[in-house]
């Protein structure tokens, strides 16, 4: 159990640390390394959540999901080591500078049937050998039901181990092409000769921890288990249907069985990790780091401007609301007072012919200014019965000045403006 949560610890991180170099590997174009690390996250992925799910129980939580397990563990066995054939195929085409690798488009559609289509065909042929629908391991998960016939062992086991072969023989040819060459060789889309060793060293890593543990298993099953004969179709598939628990007592109790299972998990773990040290850990990865945290710091202080700028944008908004409440104050009361008593200012001295007995609004630095004329008349009679006297204001800032008999009020009245 305290086993199974390290693993499942350290699934999770490696999950998360080998599709940090993708968008890199993108740029450079190279299918096989692409994919490379697309399976293995797939394949982390998958372990990860076999672990926590069957975490210390055997229950069928999911068939569908569990059917699906027991046929990618085959095909990804197979995948990455034929992503491994394709880097170090290109690697090899590169270095001899031959002229299929001016041809990118036919060397992205052999690269594809390598990395894609060609591992789907080991699932056609895991089927001839399959004996259970499926195994469900205590602390593992789902696992594939092959059974241990004489004919699994071509048709399963072996094909990763020619492939891998093969992929070993282009990395001996382009690591000896290379020592010819006293140059770096760049590649078509500009990608060093350093970024080339190191594409290079994962394929190598690719092959090793491909080629090991499938002997190992293949080793371990045949001398742990023996090989029985080919039944035939009829008599291998009649037992199809059914589902094998086992326990973790009894997988664990048994050192064959603790070894390729627990092989299998820990080589995915492991070159998840290389590949990210291999390829994520170089300058040009470095920088796109510092980019991604620059891009966080600059989103988070556009956060807080922005959150800034709404709160300063309603303050100024109330700002201008209270100078534009003060300014039609003045505008209202300035309208009336010109209302009752005329023009402020008048063009010419004719224009004044008749107010001169009446106060007049001059304009002032402060605002407005009411002047009386000093033959103004100090009879109160006068200003309670011309109704020219009266002035009338709107709203309710102001009282009525018809009430008041003196220049009193009108200097109360200009000093609240």
């Amino acid at each position: 159990m305290r086993d199974n949560i390290i693993f499942i610890v350290l699934m999770g991180i490696v999950s998360l640390l080998v599709v940090i170099p993708l968008p890199k590997v993108l740029v450079s174009g190279n299918v096989g390394t692409s994919m490379l690390i697309i399976w293995t996250e797939v394949a982390c992925l998958v372990q990860f959540a076999n672990a926590i799910r069957w975490n210390g129980n055997i229950k069928n939580w999911a068939p569908v999901w569990c059917d699906f397990c027991g046929h990618f563990f085959i095909v990804v066995d197979f995948a990455l080591v034929a992503c491994s054939l394709s880097i170090n195929r290109r690697l090899y085409l590169i270095v001899t500078m031959d002229r299929r690798r001016q041809k990118k488009v036919t060397i992205m559609v052999v690269d594809s049937i390598l990395c894609l289509v060609l591992p789907w065909v080991a699932l056609a042929l895991q089927y001839v050998v399959q004996q259970y629908r499926f195994l469900i391991l205590e602390d593992v998960g789902c696992y594939p039901g092959v059974g241990t016939v004489i004919l699994a062992f071509p048709l399963v086991w072996m094909l990763p181990l020619c492939l891998g072969t093969v992929s070993t023989g282009y990395a001996c040819l382009t690591i000896r092409e290379r020592l010819r060459r006293k140059h770096g060789v760049v590649g078509e889309t500009g990608m060093s000769s350093a970024w080339n060793r190191r594409v290079m060293i994962v394929a190598l890593v690719t092959i090793l921890f491909g080629l090991i543990p499938t002997s190992m298993c293949m080793a371990l099953l045949a001398t742990a288990y023996g090989v029985t004969p080919w039944p035939g179709w009829r008599a291998i598939h009649s037992t199809v249907h059914i589902i094998v628990y086992v326990p973790a007592l009894e997988w664990r109790s048994n050192p064959t069985r603790i070894a390729s299972v627990e092989l299998r998990r820990w080589t995915t773990v492991t070159l998840a990790f290389m590949i990210f040290v291999i390829l994520g850990l170089t300058t040009d990865v470095k920088k796109m780091y510092l980019a991604w945290f620059r891009s966080a710091i600059d989103s988070f202080g556009q956060t807080s401007t922005s959150s800034r700028t709404v709160l300063e944008r309603n303050a100024d908004s109330n700002v201008d609301d209270q100078k534009a409440h003060r300014s039609s104050r003045s505008s209202r009361f300035s309208r009336n007072c010109l209302l009752a008593f005329g023009k402020p200012h008048a063009e010419s001295p004719e224009e004044n012919t008749g107010l001169t007995d009446r106060p007049r609004l001059d304009s002032d630095p402060g605002g407005f200014k009411l002047v009386f004329p000093a033959s103004l008349p100090d009879n109160d009679a006068t200003h309670s019965t011309d109704p020219s006297w009266k002035v009338h204001f709107e709203g309710d800032d102001y009282p009525d000045p018809s009430k008041t008999k003196s220049s009193n009020h009108f200097d109360q009245v200009l000093q609240k403006v």
